[in-house]
């Protein structure tokens, strides 16, 4: 009744680099929303704009909180990565002493 708990550094750094990878994503939509809303903004009226600009404010605001989260945890995967080498090299070294 063992259970084998493994890290696979590879498996890691390929789940840091598609976290990366999502939070550019979510950069570039918003930059290509933004852009579009931009050519079309100066024909709105009054309560269309009022109505969008709070809107997209929200957006923002969530999108924020995705890019930060998405930050943290690659930052996470990043430094467990480093620490499980770092444990390996040194149970290597205890071992090879």
């Amino acid at each position: 009744m063992s259970d084998l708990f493994a890290y696979d550094e590879g498996v890691a750094e390929g789940a840091s680099s598609d976290l990366l990878g999502v939070a550019g994503g979510i950069e570039s939509s918003l930059d290509e929303l933004s852009g579009f809303v931009g050519r079309v903004q100066s024909q709105w009226e009054g309560d269309e704009m009022h109505t969008y600009q709070a809107i997209q404010s929200q957006w923002n605001t969530a999108a924020d909180t995705i890019r930060e989260i998405l930050r943290q945890m690659t930052g996470s995967l990043e430094n467990n990565t480093g620490l499980v080498r770092d444990m390996r090299t040194s149970v290597r070294g205890a071992i090879t002493r």
